[in-house]
């Protein structure tokens, strides 16, 4: 397995305190292209630096974890109006339950309205406590500062994504 590809299927791993913990949906999703995997994290963002503007009293109280077909990975975060702000890249390093990677794109908007600008910044999912794991993520762009950080309460929900050619689920 390629270290992008590893980094990746850690993204999901290390939310948990074990592989033999992380429990997958029995059935994948359909229709999610270019996806490998996903997680739900529920708690509270504890801040949201948004192109330099305090915006972490509009963050909802949940962030995805994406693991991408390619070895990507990144983490949605969600503002007011349903504006996601989606933090991706590659080159994931895992230290025991701590995975950093570097982040390469944000991607803001919702629906067909998003812009994607090129950064050099870090996201890092610390799952050291397994009953309230860390997610941080900081790049600079368009010349200003963008931080979002993240307290989960509780285990993340995971589900795997049906590969192209998988039969899917019968409702």
């Amino acid at each position: 397995m390629s270290p992008r590809r590893a980094a990746a299927a850690l993204l999901l791993c290390l939310a948990a305190p074990a592989l033999a913990e992380v429990e997958l949906a029995p059935t994948c999703l359909p229709g999610l292209p270019g996806l490998a995997t996903l997680s739900k994290f529920t708690g509270k963002c504890t801040r949201a630096l948004h192109l330099g503007q305090d915006r972490t009293a509009e963050c909802a109280g949940t962030v995805s974890g994406v693991g991408y077909v390619g070895g990507r990975s990144g983490f949605s975060f969600e503002l007011a109006g349903g504006l996601q702000v989606v933090l991706t890249g590659g080159d994931g390093q895992a230290d025991g339950p701590i995975l950093k990677f570097k982040v390469d794109t944000l991607s803001t908007g919702k629906g067909a309205g998003v812009t994607k600008v090129q950064v050099r910044g870090a996201c890092v999912l610390d799952a050291t406590d397994t009953s309230a794991a860390r997610i941080s993520c900081a790049v600079p762009a368009e010349g200003r500062d963008s931080r979002y950080e993240f307290v989960a309460s509780g285990k993340p929900e995971h589900w795997k994504v049906c590969p192209p050619d998988a039969k899917k689920p019968a409702p």
